[in-house]
């Protein structure tokens, strides 16, 4: 798969735009949510957003636990060098 910089974006200006965590998984039109929760654990692990695993948040409609809190210094500093 080839990293999709312009989600990477989206997830990045999502977690600059949130105030509050929200117990909403982010999702995007024109993406797949699998896909999106595969970036959003990635940016985690590279340490580029903080991500609160909500178990409770789970429905029958969907598995997707994944809720940004907030972007890193670390993530800035990415968002603003994606072109």
């Amino acid at each position: 798969m080839k990293r999709d910089m312009e989600l990477v974006r989206k997830i990045l200006q999502y977690a600059v735009e949130r105030r509050i965590p929200s117990s909403n998984p982010v999702s995007f039109d024109g993406y797949d949510n699998n896909i999106i929760d595969f970036y959003t654990i990635m940016l985690e692990e590279a340490g580029f957003i903080v991500v609160i695993k909500n178990p409770s948040s789970r429905t029958e409609q969907s598995n997707r636990t994944q809720n940004i809190a907030h972007i890193t210094w670390k993530g800035y500093e990415l968002l603003e060098s994606i072109p």
